[in-house]
């Protein structure tokens, strides 16, 4: 499928920033309304203190279904949560999950524009696809088949560098695979282990490949993918090689990082995620873990957030550690 087919396929999508963050106190008020400056198309909620899961909500399975990045949990009913998706943000329910008095929150969001989702038969599945292609981000759900080496189209230009999934209709894994791991491997998203092993995952400029996993591709099962790849300007996915020493690695991005979400590959360690929302100034040392639902906690050191770089300047283990491998995920400040 060509570039211009694909514009095609996302149509109704329009330029706007791809990714929006907020800081904000729940209210216990319902329809709550966040105006992001973009169309919401994926939203990751936390409740930055006490302890509480996150929420995971997007346009393709729709409102009041939320996931949890910390749990294996199948998709809920949940009509408390998100209520409604806008051309500005989203609006929320009370849930303690996203909304509720007195405690603190973060959000971040993810557009793909305002695209309408749409039916993609590139793969030997046929997913139902909500795609930015100038921002690399798509949105693919899919029900499994059961077969090794089943695919399912992700709708963008470009081989997806880093693909989440996490079956919604019963419990599993959230694995995550994509270019930037060597092939045939995978991490947890949910869990702190480091790199496994399978066969049949892999992925090309319109399909992604799936194996027989019951976190995968159960037959009958239902499932969602979160699709990335670098864009300039945007968004950089990638790996750096840890030194030990407070004068750590200099990663360069092109850009002045928002969000920045790194993973310890070849040992276990949590997926930390810092942001300039939460810490306004460097060291960026407030951290949260996508693994697990405990509130925010101070990073020794931390992270400094550059124009076009970041620079690690801690010794812990969980992101400098000497000769080390770990994952990232930046994405861009963007005006």
């Amino acid at each position: 499928m060509s570039v211009s087919q694909k514009l095609l396929m996302a149509s109704g999508g329009t330029e706007q920033p791809f990714f929006a963050q907020t800081l904000y106190t729940g209210n216990s008020t319902n329809f709550r309304a966040f105006d992001m400056g973009h169309t919401s198309a994926l939203v990751v909620n936390k409740m930055r203190s006490p302890f509480q899961s996150w929420c995971v909500s997007d346009v393709v399975r729709g409102v009041g279904k939320p996931l949890r990045f910390d749990k294996q949990l199948n998709e809920s009913n949940s009509g408390n949560t998100m209520r409604e998706f806008t051309s500005n943000g989203f609006k929320t329910g009370t849930s303690s999950l996203i909304n509720q008095s007195p405690y603190n929150y973060v959000a971040y969001s993810f557009s793909t524009g305002g695209a309408t989702t749409v039916t993609n038969t590139e793969g030997s599945i046929t997913s139902s696809v909500n795609a930015s292609v100038g921002n690399g981000f798509s949105i693919c759900t899919y029900t499994g088949v059961g077969t090794n080496g089943a695919t399912f189209g992700h709708g963008l230009d470009s081989t997806p560098e880093l693909v989440i999934i996490k079956r919604r209709d019963a419990q599993g894994n959230w694995w995550v695979r994509g270019s930037v791991l060597a092939a045939g491997k995978y991490l947890q998203l949910d869990l702190t282990n480091g790199l496994l092993t399978s066969t049949f995952i892999g992925q090309t400029s319109t399909i992604v490949e799936i194996n027989n996993n019951v976190d995968q591709n159960a037959s009958g099962g239902t499932y969602v993918a979160y699709c990335f790849h670098s864009v300039a300007g945007k968004s950089k996915i990638g790996t750096y090689t840890g030194n030990g020493n407070t004068n750590g690695p200099i990663i360069t991005l092109g850009f002045r990082p928002a969000f920045l979400m790194i993973k310890r590959v070849d040992n276990s360690g949590p997926w930390v995620i810092l942001d300039s929302a939460r810490d306004t100034s460097n060291p960026r040392t407030t951290a949260i873990d996508a693994d697990d639902n405990d509130p925010e906690y101070t990073l020794s050191g931390g992270v400094n957030f550059g124009d076009s770089t970041f620079t690690i300047k801690t010794t812990a283990a969980d992101l400098n550690s000497n000769n080390n491998s770990y994952l990232y995920l930046a994405v861009a400040e963007e005006s």
